[in-house]
């Protein structure tokens, strides 16, 4: 995997970003994308059936790398459609809805901030002047049953399939004259339904996701000047299939949110450079437009590409993802759900865009930094109101998709690589001590970037699936890292797990080794990557795994052989005359030994005292580690078992 480094600088050439902690802007209310269900594939495309129908696993892998904020880019809006048969004759309603329900559950199963909103393309055509799907208007006869027709669907529709829907769009493009399912509406009716005959109901009206962006407050005029019908509209929504993405609405000064629904087509997702374009678009919504979600058209449809993503063979269930998903993922994987944004300089150089956000709970710090020109950009920071602290930095470029760097200094700049959006993202430290704190959370300390510093690792929390990490500075302050390692965190959870620290390939770096659960035949190792973050091996074994789930054993890690690479080591076990040694081989395997120790039943029994801990050093200065018990009930020596490099301790001394 090719890396990109995103170097700290201090270049005179710099273009300078002003970041203010206390100038706050809006609200975040996430970024989402669509897979909208119909009731045929001519005029009411049903096009959640392609992922629904998609075979697994690779269709939860979709979902997952949607909706998941540890497996994938973590967006928390799913837009469904309001289906005409809800309501297909006066009073026959009918709540089934199984692909589009199913999507809905699976998006909100990944992430427990997840917004479910569903839109309505075409009224019941029993409601229109010309009874058809498409086109036509709402008779204003059927305005108090489309009135209730949005309240059944926030209501029993929600109830009946078990689900939460946090807001409802009475129109789709109410503007557009299209061939498929539609219904136009003008500036006076909108307000009209709204002051007149919308009833109360338990989520959010949207309104009036025009296709223009630039028509949002065409089509909400006479809302703003109706008092009641601007009660009852929460959140102002357009699409961006034309207009500029920058401009503003009034509803903002009507205390309203203003959303970004729908986007796609006008540029393709699947280039670097388009994706650029894409990026800028959506900084500009937020930074200058002020919009507080952002979502994509369609998330994956079956070899398409308009799409996040393209489902590609039906069959082997293979599916591409784009380069715009990636993109996407730098702002909805690290801009959560309340943070606001806060004042920061937007284009600091031609073709350099940032923005800069905070969480109002954690004092969390994320930047986005968007560089479109063909040279990396240098940017220096200067903050009012807060400190700069150490950054770890996410990039997406032609060679990356979201891809975590080393830590970075913000307080002495950075370079931002030549067309990449990278996402900047300083955890305060007072977020390590609530996760030290977390039942069964365990603090491990090593040096697991490699700079001769004590870093700390906590592993074990119930429910992980990340691997916090305090990197020291060399000053009593650290650098906060959390990598989602899933495969290894869950591991190190499971009961009887122990987890010892040690370099078992010789990089330099400390690595993480998982032993003594019970049922395992592998051995675990989270490897570091030199920067706060891991990759897992997690290779078979057929003799460590059993020994180390007997009564009583003691995991260490050290150089028994003196080859530079870590090896794992059991004590203890109950009525064991050995030592088992696990050599590295640097590459996640061992090779195993397990001498008698000589004189029989000395340091073994000694080790097995409940008592008596463990620890390992080179005692004797031969680069060996040797084995030191400690502790022991009534002890009045020190037990220490000497390596003699080859697995066998010889001497059990005290």
């Amino acid at each position: 995997m090719l890396f990109v480094i995103c170097l700290s600088v201090t270049t005179a050439d710099a273009a300078p970003v002003t970041i203010n902690w206390n100038d706050v802007r809006q609200t975040m209310d996430g970024f989402g994308a669509a897979q909208v269900g119909g009731i045929n594939f001519t005029n009411d495309h049903d096009l959640a059936h392609y992922l629904y129908t998609w075979p697994e696993p690779q269709r939860s892998q979709v979902m997952d790398l949607a909706y998941s904020q540890t497996l994938g880019i973590g967006l928390t809006i799913h837009r469904s459609k309001v289906l005409t048969s809800l309501e297909s004759s006066v009073g026959n309603w009918n709540y089934t809805d199984t692909k589009q329900v199913w999507l809905m559950k699976q998006a909100a199963l990944r992430s427990t901030a997840m917004k479910l909103i569903g839109s309505v393309w075409t009224p019941p055509p029993w409601m229109k002047n010309n009874s058809s799907m498409v086109g036509g208007s709402l008779n204003l006869s059927s305005y108090s049953y489309f009135a209730e027709y949005l309240s059944r669907y926030v209501n029993e529709y929600a109830a009946a399939n078990g689900v939460s829907i946090y807001g409802v769009s009475m129109a789709n493009e109410p503007n557009a004259q299209v061939n498929w399912a539609s219904c136009y509406w003008t500036s006076a009716q909108i307000a009209q339904f709204l002051g007149t005959f919308m009833v109360t109901i338990p989520a959010k009206l949207i309104a009036p996701e025009t296709s223009d962006w630039d028509l949002i407050d065409t089509y909400l005029t006479d809302t703003y000047n109706n008092t009641n019908a601007r009660a009852k509209l929460d959140i102002a929504a357009g699409h961006l299939y034309g207009g500029n993405p920058a401009n503003s609405s009034w509803a903002i000064g009507y205390g309203k949110r203003l959303w970004q629904t729908e986007a796609s087509i006008r540029w393709t997702p699947w280039t670097m450079s388009d994706s650029l374009n894409w990026a800028k678009a959506i900084h500009e919504g937020l930074s200058i437009a002020g919009i507080s979600a952002w979502l994509w058209w369609n998330l994956a449809l079956w070899q398409d590409t308009g799409s996040l993503m393209s489902l590609d063979n039906s069959s082997t269930g293979a599916f591409s993802v784009s380069k715009t998903f990636w993109v996407l993922g730098n702002f909805s994987k690290f801009i959560r759900p309340g943070f606001v944004r806060i004042g920061a300089t937007a284009n600091p150089a031609a073709g350099v865009f940032t923005s800069a956000y905070k969480d109002p709970s954690s004092g969390q710090l994320v930047i986005v930094a968007i560089n479109q020109n063909t040279t990396s950009a240098n940017l220096t920071f200067t903050p009012q109101g807060f400190t700069l602290l150490t950054a770890t930095p996410h990039v997406t470029s032609s060679t990356q998709n979201l891809v975590a760097q080393s830590p970075v200094s913000l307080a002495s700049g950075v370079t931002v690589p030549a067309q990449s959006v990278v996402t900047y993202v300083q955890t305060p430290a007072s977020d390590f001590n609530t996760w030290a704190n977390a039942p069964n959370a365990r603090a491990l300390a090593g040096d697991f970037n490699g700079d001769g510093l004590a870093d700390i690792a906590l592993v074990g929390g119930n429910g992980w699936v990340t691997i916090p990490v305090a990197l020291g500075l060399g000053n009593g302050k650290f650098t906060v890292t959390n990598n989602n390692r899933w495969d290894f965190a869950g591991l190190a959870n499971a009961p009887g797990a122990q987890v010892v620290v040690g370099d078992v390939d010789h990089d330099g770096c400390d690595d993480l080794i998982a032993t003594g659960a019970q049922y395992w035949s592998t051995i675990p190792i989270a490897r570091s990557n030199c920067n706060g973050t891991f990759v897992v091996w997690n290779q078979p074994n057929a003799t460590i795994p059993g020994l180390a789930t007997a009564v009583g054993v003691k995991a260490l890690s050290s150089d028994v052989d003196n080859d530079g690479r870590d090896d794992l080591i059991l004590v203890g076990g109950q009525n064991w005359n050995y030592i088992p040694v696990a050599f590295s081989q640097g590459n996640g395997y061992f090779t195993v030994t397990t001498y008698v120790v000589n004189p029989a039943g000395t340091f073994t029994t000694w080790a097995q005292d409940p008592y008596s801990r463990a620890v390992t050093t080179d005692v004797n200065g031969d680069g060996r580690g040797d084995i030191i018990l400690t502790h022991g009930n009534g002890w009045t020596t020190i037990p220490v078992a000497m390596s003699d490099g080859c697995g066998s301790f010889p001497a059990g001394q005290s």
